[in-house]
């Protein structure tokens, strides 16, 4: 599903998401435009527990709600977005407490606020954001999750995230049974032509960067662009793709210059390696199309 670009004075914004080869949707986006302030934001509800497609919903209520019961611009921003992330953690736990019998829904969270010039972005669980300029990436969030931890320990590298039997472990997340996990915050100057995109993990397991910013930067209609992605993320990872949702946000501007050239993600189900990569592949797809989503914390 995809919706209408709508543009703002400081910000031209569309989102498109995919069910994939799942059962139904667990991800949630929102678009918000007021005056010269925009916010992104998006949920993926985690599967390995029960009600995650409404503790995303929340999350993106929520979001909607206090975006506009504060003065815009917003004087704070960096305060605001660990209060709003703290806000819907504690309304899903409620919604889960108030069930017979009571459950923990859990959603990841990561939201974006456009406003003056400057872009602020908060973040929990595996769900990313990315800033791209005159076609390179300039910052990417990083995951919480329990390869990433590894990883950054040296106990595996980028080349095994994908393989590792926990690689969809997150280690935090809204909603649950504890309070509320501290987000990773950040803040970056925009300019003409800078793209920020907001994505599920459904995106970026299937497609690389390289390939983001080859899209992203070859199309005039980010709309166009960005169900490019969708589309290309189902197919790769066919036929166990996750939920794709993607929401981006572009800078109106001078055009910003093209990448030499957009190549294709790598194909998990390539034929380039050996026969035991292969035969590794195929299972990790079969496995995912018997487990239609498993996120647990």
């Amino acid at each position: 599903m995809s919706s209408p670009i709508n543009h703002s004075p400081s910000l031209e914004t569309a989102q498109h998401t995919l069910v994939g080869d799942r059962h139904d949707n667990q991800d949630r986006c929102l678009v918000v435009h007021s005056g010269d302030v925009c916010l992104l934001a998006l949920g993926d509800g985690m599967g390995g527990h029960p009600m995650g497609d409404l503790a995303a919903q929340i999350f993106v209520d929520v979001c909607e709600r206090e975006i506009y019961r504060i003065p815009r611009p917003i004087g704070a921003p960096m305060d605001f977005l660990p209060w709003v992330l703290a806000a819907a953690h504690r309304e899903i736990q409620q919604f889960g407490a108030q069930q017979l019998p009571p459950v923990q829904p859990r959603t990841t969270a990561v939201l974006a606020l456009i406003q003056e010039g400057i872009c602020y972005w908060a973040h929990t669980g595996d769900s990313r954001i990315y800033l791209f300029r005159q076609g390179n990436l300039l910052f990417r969030s990083s995951d919480h999750s329990y390869v990433e931890r590894l990883r950054q320990r040296g106990l595996i590298d980028a080349g095994q995230l994908d393989l590792h039997p926990q690689r969809n472990y997150v280690t935090r997340c809204l909603g649950g049974n504890g309070a509320p996990a501290e987000p990773d915050t950040g803040q970056q100057p925009i300019q003409e032509g800078d793209i920020i995109l907001l994505c599920s993990d459904g995106l970026w397991q299937s497609v690389n960067e390289e390939f983001m910013c080859g899209v992203l930067f070859n199309e005039a209609d980010i709309g166009f662009a960005l169900r490019l992605l969708v589309e290309e993320a189902v197919a790769v990872a066919f036929p166990g793709s996750d939920n794709v949702t993607v929401v981006a946000g572009r800078v109106p501007g001078s055009k910003s210059p093209r990448p030499n050239q957009a190549r294709r993600p790598v194909e998990k189900s390539s034929l380039d390696g050996n026969l035991s990569d292969t035969v590794a592949a195929l299972a990790q797809a079969v496995g995912a199309l018997e487990d239609p989503e498993a996120d647990p914390e």
